[in-house]
């Protein structure tokens, strides 16, 4: 067993950032250059050894009133030695502090090899599968992984699992409300009315794989979610149920807070290890956060992109297709 390495994190003086230019990124000129525009916290040993450096940018989560999110550039142990001795931990730990503080929504970043990824999601982060790094030019092909974004709330230990899962009913009804299964023929009529033309090529081929639930009213229809199902790809193992764009409809945000507790049930039942949601319009960014969802505008990879992902995990933990 490793023992432990005290450290004391911090934000690096501009003398450890030299040193650092110096040393460790003597040759990543591009993140030389934008070290003034970034935060660099370090991990120093009791002998004043920089252990580790965890590198962020911040960028504006616009649609959401006075939110802020982090992105992980680089986070490295130097000595190879040093790791699994919990500096990298200490690292994370320090900077979730500092994000709560300074008013900062979410962290994220990107992962690709296995190692890191059963680092983050030791430190509380889900994992979307993003891309294989063939596809991203100057990305190395890493374990044959597919890269995957790193994605977490500041404040996710505040929002525990929806409740329904200890309400011994049927329907769920509340304040009026009706929830339940969506019959297959009125699933194709919500895609043919409201759905096809935001995506024809999705709809058409996976629309009659898709389920969810509906909310009723005094007979009147107010709401509905749709969601399909797959496989995480590896290394992880697991099921993903997807929500596409527009397939969550409510009247009010309170029939869409039933109609995800309702969806999360169902996915507790069948072992479901998180959801995934396409936000769009942007605009609807809030009726995820205030689930408890984690949101990750996709802005940052990319100005073209006007859409968002919210992610929730069911499961406390991910599981690896390989044991290390």
């Amino acid at each position: 067993m490793n023992q432990k390495i005290n450290c004391t994190v911090h934000l690096a003086s501009s003398a450890q950032l030299d040193e650092l230019c110096e040393s460790e990124w003597k040759n990543n000129d591009g993140l030389q250059k934008t070290l003034p525009q970034r935060l660099c916290y370090v991990a120093e040993g009791e002998d004043g050894t920089l252990r580790a450096a965890l590198v962020i940018r911040e960028y504006p989560t616009v649609d959401i009133p006075g939110g802020k999110s982090w992105w992980i550039v680089l986070a490295r142990v130097f000595d190879p030695a040093n790791r699994r001795q919990g500096i990298g931990s200490a690292l994370v730990a320090q900077i979730l502090k500092d994000a709560q503080v300074q008013g900062v929504r979410y962290l994220s970043g990107m992962a690709t090899k296995t190692s890191a990824m059963r680092f983050w999601q030791k430190q509380g982060f889900s994992l979307i599968p993003f891309g294989h790094p063939k596809e991203c030019p100057g990305c190395p092909d890493i374990d044959g992984n597919i890269q995957h974004i790193l994605l977490r709330r500041s404040d996710e230990e505040s929002f525990p699992h929806f409740s329904f899962a200890a309400k011994n009913c049927v329907n769920y009804n509340r304040q009026e409300e009706s929830i339940r299964r969506i019959e297959p023929e009125e699933r194709d009529q919500i895609i043919s009315k409201s759905l096809l033309e935001t995506n024809p090529t999705f709809w058409k081929e996976k629309g009659t794989s898709c389920f969810g639930f509906l909310a009723e009213r005094q007979g009147k229809t107010v709401g509905w979610v749709l969601t399909s199902e797959r496989e995480i790809g590896a290394p992880l193992q697991g099921v993903e149920w997807n929500i596409p764009a527009y397939a969550l409809f409510a009247e009010e945000e309170s029939v869409a807070r039933l109609l995800l507790e309702r969806l999360e049930e169902e996915a507790r039942e069948k072992d479901v290890t998180q959801f995934l949601a396409i936000v769009h319009p942007r605009e609807s960014a809030t009726v995820w956060e205030n689930r408890g969802f984690a949101l990750f505008d996709c802005k940052c990879l990319s100005e073209k992109n006007e859409f968002m992902y919210a992610l929730r995990k069911i499961e406390d933990g991910y599981r690896f297709a390989c044991p290390r």
